[in-house]
């Protein structure tokens, strides 16, 4: 074996057996020692320790990695990285600039690459709960699915981010399959990831136009939140690529092409910082949390209030139609002259905004 992945030693015995038993190849179930895994195809057999805790497990992988890569036509290292995705989707980042020669980033930029990231998965999750082109925050559901997702360990030269999603666990018994796995959320994310930036890239080779892109584009790929997260990647006045890969869990199937990639230029991200632009310029409903004053009261509109607040860099007066309970609390922030947040869904498509669907409105002490 040339150089090995850097990842290598992350193969387990289950993930070799999976990753077998994919393609096309059978556990000898009869086989005495059972320290030994023995798998038979087309008159063929491998043999592998029953553990990655044994000592010669990595050393007998190597001829294993080896054989394969013979048999099935594949360099070693695809080889590996499929072994490591067969119960993970993994999303890769490599960066090529001058900022990552040697294999390493500054500081500063490493620490803003891995917020970006977070941020990509986290609002790709806020997006499959409520597709929309502006999150105004995360909710507490799509935070947890962050737990789903880790940070796998990086290659040699220039620097990559690896991400890894559990999406099958490593117990589960691939033989006793139904017909149907129910698709998991930590799947749908990462198609969405993977959506957005193919979508950029097709505006960047003039597939689509991008005034037809943000219309709908939001429902399964792209948002302004995502937008955001991509272009932490891209440090200002530098000639920085990220190239993007997908490698989905052979045990979930996606398709015949398990790999997705795409190379993002200077050029994609002034496309995404554009499309995040446009969403804000475009969006008429808006899901919102404002801080503001309560500026004119009217009972005889069955509870509605105007609300003065700074919303887009600028002061707007907005309506809000309220229950009893909530004129009451406006009524006595108006009085003592208080400050009030409120949240909910703006509606912006008249000439009159107003919060259609009031979520919370309370007095700030």
């Amino acid at each position: 074996m040339n150089k090995i992945n850097s990842d290598f030693h992350s193969i387990t015995s289950a993930s070799v057996e999976k990753f077998l038993y994919n393609n096309g190849w059978q556990k000898d179930v009869t086989f005495p020692n059972k320290k030994l895994l023995v798998f038979l195809k087309d008159q063929e057999s491998l043999a592998i320790p029953a553990s990655e805790k044994f000592a010669d497990f990595y050393a007998r992988l190597k001829d294993i990695v080896e054989t394969l890569s013979y048999i099935l036509d594949k360099t070693e290292n695809q080889i590996i990285k499929s072994m490591l995705t067969t119960n993970v989707d993994r999303l890769e980042f490599r960066i090529i600039s001058n900022l990552s020669e040697g294999g390493r980033l500054p500081l500063a930029y490493a620490t803003q690459c891995v917020e970006g990231l977070k941020e990509l998965v986290l609002f790709s999750a806020c997006a499959e709960e409520r597709a929309q082109p502006i999150c105004s925050r995360y909710s507490k559901s799509a935070a947890q699915y962050l737990d789903s997702f880790k940070l796998a360990q990086t290659e040699v030269g220039s620097y990559v981010f690896n991400i890894d999603a559990q999406v099958i666990d490593e117990g589960f018994d691939e033989m006793a399959l139904v017909p149907e796995i129910a698709v998991p959320v930590e799947r749908k994310i990462v198609e969405r990831i993977s959506t957005a930036i193919n979508q950029v890239d097709g505006v960047v080779n003039r597939n689509e136009k991008i005034d037809a892109l943000i219309e709908s584009a939001y429902e399964k790929g792209i948002t302004a939140n995502m937008c955001d997260a991509l272009l932490k990647l891209h440090p200002d006045n530098t000639d920085t690529e990220v190239c993007t890969s997908f490698y989905y869990a052979s045990s979930i199937k996606k398709n015949d092409n398990q790999i997705e990639s795409v190379k993002l230029s200077n050029m994609h991200f002034y496309v995404i910082n554009d499309i995040a632009k446009r969403y804000r310029d475009n969006t008429l409903i808006e899901d919102v949390t404002l801080v503001g004053k309560v500026v004119i009261l009217k009972r005889q509109m069955e509870g509605t209030i105007h609300f003065s607040t700074e919303i887009h860099g600028s002061q707007r007066r907005i309506t809000i139609p309220l229950s009893e309970e909530d004129y009451r609390t406006a009524c006595d922030a108006h009085r003592d002259d208080k400050q009030v947040l409120v949240r909910g869904i703006l509606d912006k498509s008249e000439r009159s905004w107003i919060i259609t669907d009031l979520l919370e409105l309370k007095i700030i002490n």
